[in-house]
């Protein structure tokens, strides 16, 4: 099938893994071990050092994003790990806990308890600031992803909002905003995830539709930032490499070599992850009455 399978021995049981463009990393009871191209080592893991205070037993998830990662805490703090060292985001200090992170290539962003979103802007600058979205959304955050340059959040109530690199957006015209903007394609829509790659995005709603737009190959092709390289596209799961500058429902899967294909009446996305040129969603199938 072309893709080249490499196992990489971590030297005791693994509890989490994530993989970023060009890094690995893995929790393990231990230690978090790293490895690839950003770590210098290859696919020879190599341990995370952490700050005094924190163990490897204290770290319950890690996103990773182009030679950084997020690892998060039980009690809810945040750390960045990138080669310049670790930087705590969330001190217990804060009084903040953090639910989840999302890592893009370049930038990062945290959710705490509240539904409240700040953004780390470019992860490798010397100092390391968060960026709060203040009055631009006024609605609690229910789901938050970060892309090859943009961002999106999931709104509590309904609806998606979105801003960065025009692509990717769904605002209809695949021009670029510099704040959040409402996708009115989803407007309405009980989104429960949201997903985002280099150039396209995903969202699940609470009924398990899977919507998906953004870059599907059609303009020049789809090139792969690491071999630069047509890709062919078809990363949108609509069927063809077309481009999407709004939402669309994905409405069948296909199944195995065959050809078979399943309309969604049948099935419900429960996750959905998508990357450079490719995506991946979990489904589960849907009880009809």
């Amino acid at each position: 099938d072309g893709v080249v399978r490499e196992e990489v021995l971590v030297p005791e049981e693994v509890r989490r893994v994530a993989a970023g463009h060009r890094d690995g990393y893995a929790i393990g009871a231990c230690a978090v071990w790293r490895w690839g191209g950003g770590g210098g080592s290859g696919g020879v893991p190599r341990v995370v050092p952490l700050p005094d205070g924190v163990g490897a037993g204290d770290v319950v998830d890690v996103v990773a994003g182009d030679g950084y990662s997020i690892l998060m805490t039980g009690e809810g703090g945040a750390l960045l790990y990138r080669e310049a060292g670790m930087v705590d985001l969330c001190p217990a200090s804060s009084g903040r806990k953090i639910v989840k992170a999302a890592a893009g290539s370049w930038h990062a962003a945290l959710l705490d308890d509240r539904g409240v979103v700040e953004l780390v802007p470019n992860v490798h600058r010397r100092e390391v600031v968060l960026e709060s979205l203040g009055e631009h959304i006024v609605h609690p955050v229910r789901d938050v992803a970060c892309g090859g340059g943009h961002t999106l959040v999931a709104l509590e109530g309904g609806g998606v909002m979105a801003w960065g690199q025009g692509d990717a957006l769904g605002v209809g015209d695949g021009e670029g905003r510099q704040v959040p903007t409402r996708v009115r394609g989803l407007d309405g829509a009980d989104v429960v995830r949201v997903a985002a790659g280099w150039k396209h995005s995903g969202a699940i709603d609470h009924a398990g539709r899977l919507y998906m737009w953004g870059w599907g190959g059609s303009q020049g092709g789809s090139i792969s930032l690491v071999e630069r390289r047509g890709s062919g596209g078809g990363q949108l799961g609509l069927g063809d490499d077309n481009d999407a500058w709004a939402p669309r429902v994905v409405e069948a899967i296909r199944m195995g070599g065959g050809g078979l294909e399943i309309p969604n009446e049948y099935w419900k996305a429960v996750d959905v992850s998508l990357g450079i040129n490719h995506s991946a969603v979990t489904v589960a199938r849907r009880t009809r009455r």
